[in-house]
C-alpha cells in the first residue's frame, strides 16, 4: 500500500514540475514578446528622430 502510495505521489510530482515548467516557458514568451515590441516601438521612434533630424540638415 506505502509503496503504491509513494508511486503515485512520485508520479504526480513529476507533473506538477512538469506543468511548472511549461508555465515557466509560456512566461517567458511572453515578456520576450513584450520586450520585442519595446525594441519595435523604440527603433520607430529613434527612426522619426533621425527623419527630423535629416530634414532640419536639408533646410
Amino acid at each position: 500500500m506505502f509503496k503504491y502510495w509513494l508511486e503515485t505521489n512520485y508520479n504526480q510530482l513529476l507533473i506538477g514540475i512538469l506543468i511548472l515548467l511549461l508555465m515557466g516557458n509560456i512566461t517567458g514568451i511572453v515578456i520576450n514578446v513584450q520586450d520585442r515590441h519595446k525594441q519595435k516601438e523604440k527603433i520607430i521612434q529613434l527612426q522619426q528622430e533621425i527623419d527630423s533630424i535629416y530634414h532640419e540638415i536639408e533646410k
